[in-house]
């Protein structure tokens, strides 16, 4: 069983909160050509929530070193 590495589950949370970004940005895109249309602001500005909890995510991944080889792991 693998430990818990911080900076591996920060790497992933940055990943699912871009790509939650790139769908709502897909779907504020698409609210503009449908009935929609006035839902688009909504959208984006959830999109744009999503990017900046991701960027947050990455910064953390980036500022945390990486976990310390066990002696089992080194042989």
């Amino acid at each position: 069983m693998d430990d818990y590495n911080p900076r591996t589950e920060a790497l992933h949370l940055a990943r699912r909160y871009a790509d939650r970004a790139a769908r709502m940005a897909t779907s504020a895109e698409n609210k503009l050509h449908a009935s929609e249309r006035h839902m688009t602001g909504d959208y984006a500005t959830v999109g744009t929530l999503y990017a900046d909890v991701s960027r947050v995510y990455a910064a953390i991944a980036t500022a945390t070193p990486e976990p310390e080889p066990t002696p089992a792991e080194e042989n």
